[in-house]
């Protein structure tokens, strides 16, 4: 075969490969290679055919026969490159592609295949420099542009990403992933509208686009339309099972949707493929939790931190899952709170530099405030009071704002704050360095560890002095935060230490300040046109446990017509409330159950309750403030731990502490003579909504000036760096106490 005629058969086998004839193509090369063995081009051409087609380690082999025979061909370099990436070898692929692109800067794979490694190794912001160069050197490069949409997806910079995406979308109107990704980032960006039309328009292209069902599924469930999303969700599982992502996001549709046991249906075939997937145990554990399944639940977060020990998620919802564990003891759940700060917090507050803040102690503060819920959410509503009336002259409000979907609720909210921040996209050290450049004074933990939490960002001590104060009356753990605020009820003190790494505040008469959610007006008791008493907790499910179910009974004992409805998606959770009942002696016709729902239809099913009855060990907290200004009183036990004594708290502030009990025996006893005293019920329906008004409960100015002296409290303690001290203002008790040694 002469020169001439390699390069024919060359040519010819290229054509036939771009016909889309591939084993044709396969042939030719392979008789070249018979013909002349070490012909490098035809051992490249035939490596890259046979990687295309799946048989990479077929493909590798060739190339770097080639490469052997012109170890200097960038072409060569660049095509093993792309391999390595391939096949899950970046590292390997890093080198070859930087002396590349550093010896040939103008030719575009180059610095595409450049861009593909560093997004492998998550160097995003460099990926996206070689992407940018791609497309300087072939504007419109469609993979250049797709690539570039993802990595500033990955880098937060959605506004942009958006941007590149619709000028692909509009040159490459027929690219499926492209509409997909752009769905992403709009997605990312709170658009969900705009992201599910666009996801809808990449299945309309490919039926079998995998990211567009995956990004719909998500604007779906945010939007509410759960069943869709649901079928959208499903329909990723079916298309690409291998992947652990695609099973929760169907598994979280389910749960969302209400179906709880078709949740675990899906994470537990998918730990069947993929035993070893850490965020897969992690949700597990959630809807374990969800449905008061503790054990299961803590069992399933220390498989996730044992697969993957430096994530907060799991961390996070091991330690708020304690709060609920009916049996485990403040001072153990203490030590895990404990071990969570000498694993992930202690070493980025070791590393955090010194605070310069201005040391003077009656200047105006610098006080800001982080969350995910300044929205229409109960934390949101909380805050409304306290930003309305915070003292503008003492203190400049800082909101650090990670909000999707702003409402009105937010607008509210953001006329109130000083200074609005929105922090979407932002790191924790990111957001460290923007606080610190804001010299904060006080920093405010909201969530503690509830979902969308920072606890991370405030282990990095971006503010000299740190608040816990909101979501839930407890201990962070960490060194990283100085104080929390509760209220006198909860921690008298007076009463049993509870552990905590934090210093106490106890500056607040009521921890929570109450605003309606929905306008629905009161009715009468229901007793009296049902002919029994209707007993009720609205709670999330997780607060009830075996425990608190068979109190339950007992008080429905002791009146045997008396029915009890309870909130509760559907699932093997409410089979197993009825089956402790029904062992309790409480037959299963008594006991409903209604599913989570629009805060209107949720306020309006105390329509049909008369007397709620609560949980323990973690009391009702927002939704006993409901069913108090539904007219519903509610029976409490007065517990030791802080969550456990919510109920104590508000009814303390309603003066009815009658209804608090001190033991199972006298909850037993208070329910029950309630139950039976109709004229109490109805006086009680009609006069409650107006003591909320009238109690510290509803008092916003009285709220804001508590939690806003406690503020300077603890900056005078700052100031003058004291472990101790002790103030009092005119009027108001107020103490400070250290942290319980450990």
């Amino acid at each position: 075969m002469s020169q001439m005629t390699v390069d024919q058969a060359l040519q010819l086998a290229l054509e036939t490969q771009q016909s889309g004839e591939h084993a044709q193509a396969e042939e030719i090369f392979r008789q070249i290679l018979s013909a002349y063995p070490e012909q490098r081009d035809a051992l490249h051409m035939l490596g890259a055919l046979l990687f295309a087609h799946g048989r990479a380690a077929e493909g590798e082999d060739l190339v770097r026969r080639a490469l052997a025979l012109a170890p200097n061909e960038p072409l060569f370099q660049l095509t093993l490159a792309t391999i390595l990436s391939g096949t899950n070898r970046a590292a390997e692929a890093l080198p070859i592609l930087e002396r590349l692109a550093r010896d040939n800067p103008n030719v575009t794979d180059v610095q595409l295949n450049f861009g593909v490694a560093l997004s492998a190794l998550a160097r995003h912001a460099e990926a996206a420099q070689a992407y940018e160069r791609a497309l300087k050197l072939a504007p419109g490069h469609m993979k250049a542009q797709l690539n570039l949409g993802i990595t500033l997806c990955s880098l937060g910079r959605n506004e942009e990403a958006i941007w590149v995406l619709r000028d692909a979308t509009r040159r490459h109107p027929a690219v499926a992933d492209l509409h997909a990704t752009l769905g992403a980032a709009l997605y990312q960006s709170g658009q969900w509208e705009a992201a599910a039309a666009a996801c809808q328009e990449a299945i309309r292209l490919n039926p079998a686009c995998v990211p567009g069902f995956h990004n719909l599924c998500l604007a779906l469930t945010d939007l509410g339309r759960l069943e869709d999303a649901a079928q959208a969700a499903k329909r990723t599982a079916e298309l690409l099972p291998q992947f652990p992502s695609v099973h929760i996001s169907y598994g979280e549709a389910m749960r969302r949707l209400g179906d709880f046991d078709a949740c675990r249906r899906a994470y537990q075939h998918a730990l069947t493929l993929h035993p070893d997937d850490p965020d897969l145990h992690n949700n597990l554990g959630n809807l374990l939790s969800d449905q008061s399944e503790f054990d299961a639940a803590l069992a399933a977060y220390r498989r996730a931190i044992e697969l993957r020990p430096n994530v907060l998620a799991s961390y996070s919802n091991l330690l708020y899952t304690l709060q609920f564990h009916p049996t485990i003891s403040p001072d153990d759940s203490f030590a895990e709170h404990r071990k969570f700060d000498a694993v992930m917090c202690e070493p980025l507050r070791r590393a955090a530099p010194p605070h310069v803040n201005d040391a003077s102690p009656q200047r105006r503060l610098r006080v800001g405030y982080i969350s995910t819920e300044f929205r229409s959410h109960a934390l949101g509503y909380y805050l409304v009071p306290l930003f309305a009336n915070h003292d503008k002259a003492q203190i400049e409000l800082f909101a650090y704002a990670d909000v999707a979907q702003p409402d009105a609720v937010t607008f509210r909210l953001r006329q109130n704050a000083d200074r609005w921040v929105d922090i979407r996209g932002l790191s924790d050290d990111a957001l460290a360095a923007r606080i610190r450049e804001d010299a904060i004074d006080i920093l405010v933990d909201l969530h503690l560890h509830m979902g969308g939490n920072r606890a991370l960002l405030f282990a990095r001590k971006p503010a000299p002095v740190q608040i816990a104060f909101a979501g839930y009356p407890g201990t962070t753990g960490m060194t990283a935060m100085d104080w929390r605020l509760t209220d006198r009820h909860l921690e008298p003190p007076e009463g049993p230490a509870v552990p905590s790494s934090e210093k106490v505040l106890r500056t607040l008469e009521t921890f929570w300040c109450y605003t309606p959610q929905a306008d629905v007006p009161i009715n009468d008791p229901p007793a009296g046109r049902n002919g029994h008493v209707t007993f009720g907790n609205l709670n999330n499910f997780k607060k009830v446990n075996e425990s608190t179910l068979r109190l339950w009974a007992r008080v429905m004992r002791e009146l045997p017509d008396s029915r009890i409805l309870m909130l509760a998606a559907h699932g093997a959770h409410r089979r197993w409330a009825n089956g402790i009942l029904q062992s309790a002696g409480i037959d299963p016709q008594r006991v409903g159950y209604i599913p989570r729902g629009p805060v209107k239809d949720y306020l309006a099913a105390y329509h049909q309750i008369d007397l709620g009855l609560d949980t323990f060990p973690y009391n009702g907290h927002t939704t006993s403030l409901d069913s108090l200004w539904m007219g519903v009183p509610m029976v409490t036990i007065v517990g030791k731990t802080p969550v456990s004594r919510a109920g104590f708290s508000q009814l303390s502030n309603l003066h009815l502490t009658d209804l608090a009990a001190d033991s199972p025996d006298n909850f037993v006893a208070i329910a029950a003579a309630l139950a039976r005293d109709i004229p109490r019920l109805r006086e009680l329906r009609a006069l409650l909504r107006p003591r909320m008004e009238a109690s510290p409960l509803m008092d916003g100015p009285r709220f804001a000036r508590e939690i806003e002296s406690a503020y300077r409290l603890a900056w005078h303690a700052w100031c003058a760096q004291a472990d101790r001290a002790s103030f009092a203002l005119p009027g108001q008790w107020i103490g400070l106490d250290t942290p319980r040694p450990w």
